[in-house]
Parts: C-alpha cells; structure tokens; sequence
C-alpha cells in the first residue's frame, strides 16, 4: 500500500509540475530584447547628462531645477 501511494504522489508531482518548455516564439522575442538594447541603448548618454551635465543636485538648487526640466523634456520627447 504504501508503495501506491509513493507511486500516485510522484505521478501527482509530475504532472501538476510547470512544464520547463517555453511558448513558441518567446526565444525570438527575447532576441528582438537583447538586439534593441545592444543597438539602441541610451543609458550611457543619460547617466552622461545627468552626472556630468547637470552635476550635483542638492534640493533647491538650480543644478536640480535643471536636471528636473531635462529629465521631463526627455521623457516626454520618448512618448507616453
């Protein structure tokens, strides 16, 4: 009896475990990720404008006022 049991819990086990397969076409989606962030990255030339540009930004400062403008006339540039 007990080896039944020990045999129905590991057939509950394996068929109520996820699958490891992934869906068709998530591979190429990942690539098409991988590919756009490779050849269109910004976040060297943000962390650029940022650090560089705008340099240190204590609260009240025109250093802040500006990077605040920057940032949201970026963003908005990009789309919603």
């Amino acid at each position: 009896m007990a080896k039944v049991c020990a045999f129905l819990l590991c057939c509950l086990m394996l068929v109520a475990m996820p699958t490891t397969a992934q869906a068709p076409g998530v591979a190429d989606v990942y690539a098409q990720i991988r590919a756009e962030e490779t050849n269109n990255s910004k976040i060297m030339w943000i962390i650029h404008e940022v650090a560089d540009v705008y340099g240190p930004r204590v609260t009240g400062s025109p250093n802040l006022k500006a990077a605040d403008d920057w940032a949201v006339k970026t963003m908005a540039s990009w789309g919603s």
